[in-house]
């Protein structure tokens, strides 16, 4: 199945995904192991919080509270990021695009 802008409907991560390697190149930080940094919280990427920046996927995010190591998968070196619900997935592609 394809949306908008040939994204695939079941594959809404990839082009997160790529959106997310373009920040990459960009972006230098230590966070250590990240155990008491907040993701959504406290202001460790472009020193503002995740949750100011994207308030709608703060707002529906499984582990609001949770730690940068919560959502973290070491294993696949990528972010692990649980929501209760989808939403359009055009719309949240294109909010994680800088």
């Amino acid at each position: 199945m394809v949306g908008k802008n040939n994204c695939s409907l079941r594959s809404p991560w990839i082009s997160i995904s790529r959106a997310w390697r373009k920040v990459e190149v960009l972006a230098t930080f230590n966070i250590g192991n990240g155990r008491r940094i907040g993701f959504w919280g406290d202001p460790w990427f472009e020193k503002v919080a995740l949750k100011l920046q994207f308030l709608k996927l703060f707002r529906i995010a499984l582990s609001p509270k949770g730690s940068i190591e919560d959502h973290w998968d070491s294993i696949t070196q990528s972010w692990a990021l649980l929501f209760r619900r989808m939403g359009k997935v055009e719309v949240l592609a294109e909010r994680l695009k800088w």
